[in-house]
This record gives structure tokens, sequence and C-alpha cells, in this order.
């Protein structure tokens, strides 16, 4: 991977490139042999766009995505790739299946039939080269650039706008008139009302008195 990533760096300065055709993100077809026999599989592949302030001439792209085969799973940790397709490698881990395995893939990718051409290594010495690798499902994502929108960009027009006073629920007031659960005709009690034999009535005896009436 070091030796790779030197050598990319110092292609990186070396000259300008011919800019042929966009890398295309999408769903690449795989067939390619291992230990001699041959294996089949699928990646998804996602090239970003990497501008350099350095005053390098050649523009490049970060390779990320997943990879699925007969191993299980694996993610891309790294990789990148000329503009022109020369310089193509990327290292990635697998994550599901034989968790742990690493594997690093380089060579050239032609940008304008979607295609890779190159060879693998895996961590325990195992290797292989790829007989067949293909953009069977292209994103729509053609070298999408890593530059981040700018603060005063707009909101997408997919994300609505929210008004701070609009439908809020009101707490329902309650008013002195509303009436009870009694009706309007609940009854109205004193506060020291007299019975018929001269004696204070309680509010318990104003409550019979009310009913039997």
């Amino acid at each position: 991977v070091e030796r790779l990533r030197s050598s990319h760096d110092l292609d990186r300065t070396s000259g300008s490139s011919k800019t042929l055709s966009v890398p295309t993100s999408g769903t690449y077809s795989i067939k390619y042999t291992d230990e001699g026999e041959p294996c089949g599989g699928f990646s998804e592949l996602t090239f970003t766009r990497v501008d350099h302030l350095d005053g390098s001439m050649k523009v490049q792209y970060k390779i990320s995505g997943t990879f699925n085969d007969k191993d299980g799973v694996a993610a891309i940790d790294e990789g990148f790739v000329f503009d022109d397709g020369t310089s193509a490698w990327w290292k990635m881990t697998y994550t599901v299946g034989d968790v742990g395995l690493q594997l690093l893939k380089h060579g050239t990718f032609d940008f304008e039939s979607n295609s890779f051409s190159g060879e693998w290594k895996a961590d325990t010495g195992v290797g292989g080269s790829f007989i067949e690798f293909k953009c069977t499902k292209p994103s729509g994502k053609e070298g999408e650039s890593s530059a981040p929108l700018p603060s005063s960009a707009p909101l997408p027009s997919s994300a609505p706008m929210m008004s701070v006073n609009a439908n809020v629920e009101q707490a329902p007031v309650i008013s002195n008139a509303q009436e009870s659960k009694y009706g309007k005709d609940e009854p109205e009690f004193e506060v020291n009302p007299v019975s018929n034999n001269g004696g204070t009535m309680s509010l318990f005896d104003q409550m019979n008195a009310d009913t039997k009436n």
C-alpha cells in the first residue's frame, strides 16, 4: 500500500493529464481468479473528485464503496485513481464473512467503457487477476465533487420550510361562564342556611334536601 501510495503521489506531480471521460459510480460486475479458480462478485463504487491546492497538475478521484464475493462483504478503506484512469488502487477490509481479511487491488480504469483491468492480493499472500470488472448499473453520480456547499446555499426544494407560529395548538381557556358537570341547573348552596328547627344546615344536609326536592 505504501509503495502504491508513494508512486501515486509522484505521478500526481509529474505532469498534466488529459481527461477522456469522468468515472461512473455504481454497481460493477466482477469476475476474477482465486488460486486459478474463476470466481464472481460485485462491487459498489463511488468516485469523488479531489482537487489539490499544492500545484498538482493531475486531477484524481477518491474511491469508496463495498465489495461482495464468496468471502463476504468488504468495505473500501482507502483508494484513488487519476482522471485518465491510471494508477488506480484501493485497499479494503472484510466486515462480514472472513472478518479482518484485507485485500489490495490495483490497475487501470477505462472510463469510456466503465471497466477496470488489474490484479488483487490478500494479506495472506494469495492473489489473482480480474477477468471482468465492468459497470452494469450506473448510479448517476459521475465524478461528484467533494467540495462542501457554501453556507449561503439555499435549502433543497425537498426540504419543507416550517413556520414557527403555524398550526400551533392553543391550550383551552376555561371561562367563568362555562357550564359545570351539573348543567345549567347546578344547585347553589348557602354558606350558613337555617333548617326548619332553627338550626344550621350542614352542606351534606343541603345536598340531601335538594335531592328530595
